[in-house]
């Protein structure tokens, strides 16, 4: 028995920390506040109300009159060598602050545009941004995309999007995308690859560049996503520094530039300790080595969002990954049905940039000279076997001869039937025993009157 109640209130606990892990999470955390009657009591930081689900794990004033918010815990900082910390989650109000993440959704294409609940959450996820950058879309027949904005402006949402050109060394293409709320930003510039020079090549997946502008204040910033190759993850997060400096020359009276997307900066594929182009003063990595950004067992840091340390003016602070799981309430299983990787983002100013309006006379950066884009033939591109014609290599998808299938996730959702339990023997308990044995004291008894 106490083993049993030691056990509920262990799962009990574990429960309670799961639910508030994931409270308002995309809203700055938990913030508590001094109620007018003198308690305390609870809101998101930003002052948006507790969902249903965090608010029975928090104390909450009956008439909400916010004060000098108390962090429920320590603060977090962003410190820059040019920079005083700025403290986040306090002032920022719906309306003011911009909310900018990158998403790898893992092999998006017909198959899992298919699947109406995989595309519902698919499409309040891209609805919490309002500038996502989606990664590795393989999808040759270039629907499922449109049917994701068509799945996010299912209400009254009016988002847009811009693709780039299907892009990789061998015939296995990836496409990236922003989706992009238009109430609230606007594209700027014409977006464009990153034109690797001549004679280099440092690019399995050269980054897609794009600038937009806060309508709602006077933020602007150019985008720079990317799906890092995992097997040379260290040489193309080195050469990012030249992807920046090339989109400064086309942007010059630009100062706020962020690079994200999943960058495979962890775990095997990347030393996060190493000295990297990216890791000097220029920038600020707003996702740091301490967050786990994917869905499944392991624990690495592969999604990043790194801005110019210029940006770190208008940065609120507010950064991390988007547990939809929690948020949505979703199992396992229909978790990764999603992505094995979670949604990152960082929250901006809209009012803050400072951008100059003048600068002084310099010498302006080299641009690199484009590579002339040629035709993909045989010789260039070696031709690799895809027995389903999915656009997934054989070597690359875990059932090369269903068309349907292309992750094992895929094989993973069907449901397994569950065996009738054979019905166990148990030996008779104490009671059974104290019957048995009361019964032949009786009639034991009975049968010396009688004699």
């Amino acid at each position: 028995m106490v083993l049993i109640l030691t056990s509920l209130f262990l799962l009990a606990l574990i429960t309670d920390i799961g639910a508030r892990s994931g409270c308002c999470s995309h809203h700055g955390g938990v913030c508590s506040y001094q109620c007018p009657n003198g308690g305390i009591g609870h809101r998101c930081c930003d002052g948006t109300s507790l969902s249903e689900k965090c608010a029975p794990y928090y104390s909450q004033c009956n008439d909400y009159t916010p004060s000098t918010p108390i962090p429920t815990s320590t603060p977090a900082q962003v410190t820059t060598p040019s920079q005083t910390p700025i403290l986040y989650g306090n002032t920022a109000i719906n309306g003011k602050t911009l909310g900018i993440g990158a998403f790898n959704i893992q092999v998006f294409g017909t198959t899992k545009a298919s699947k109406p609940e995989v595309m519902e959450v698919l499409g309040k996820i891209s609805r919490t941004y309002d500038i996502v950058a989606i990664q590795e879309i393989r999808d040759k027949s270039q629907t499922a995309l449109p049917a994701l904005v068509d799945t996010v402006n299912s209400g009254s949402s009016q988002y847009d999007y811009v693709v780039s050109e299907r892009l990789g060394r061998t015939t296995s293409k990836e496409q990236y995308a922003y989706i992009y709320n238009t109430q609230a930003v606007e594209l700027t510039g014409t977006p464009q690859i990153y034109p690797e020079p001549i004679g280099t090549d440092p690019f399995h997946r050269e980054p897609f560049i794009a600038s937009f502008k806060a309508l709602n204040g006077d933020l602007d910033a150019t985008l720079i996503t990317i799906h890092v190759d995992p097997d040379e993850a260290t040489e193309e997060i080195n050469s990012l520094d030249a992807v920046v400096k090339y989109a400064q020359s086309v942007y010059p009276d630009e100062d706020d530039f962020i690079v994200m997307g999943d960058l495979n900066a962890d775990c095997s594929y990347f030393n996060e300790d190493s000295t990297s182009t990216l890791s000097s003063s220029d920038y600020y990595w707003c996702i740091d080595d301490n967050v786990d950004t994917t869905t499944k067992t392991t624990d690495c840091t592969y999604d990043r969002v790194i801005i110019t340390n210029v940006a770190v003016s208008d940065f609120t602070g507010d950064s991390g990954v988007f547990r939809y799981d929690i948020e949505y309430g979703l199992t396992v299983d229909e978790t990764t049905a999603v992505s094995d990787h979670y949604p990152i983002y960082a929250e901006f100013w809209c009012k803050w940039d400072m951008d100059s309006t003048t600068k002084p006379t310099t010498t302006p950066a080299s641009t690199p000279t484009p590579a002339p884009r040629l035709t993909p033939t045989p010789e260039l591109a070696p031709k690799e076997k895809d027995s389903d014609d999915d656009g997934i290599p054989d070597k690359y998808d875990y059932a090369p001869n269903n068309p349907k299938v292309q992750t094992k996730e895929d094989v993973m959702r069907k449901e397994t039937p569950t065996a009738t339990p054979t019905p166990t023997t148990t030996m008779p308990g104490f009671e059974v025993v104290f019957a048995i044995g009361s019964l032949l004291a009786v009639a034991y008894l009975v049968l010396r009157r009688r004699g």
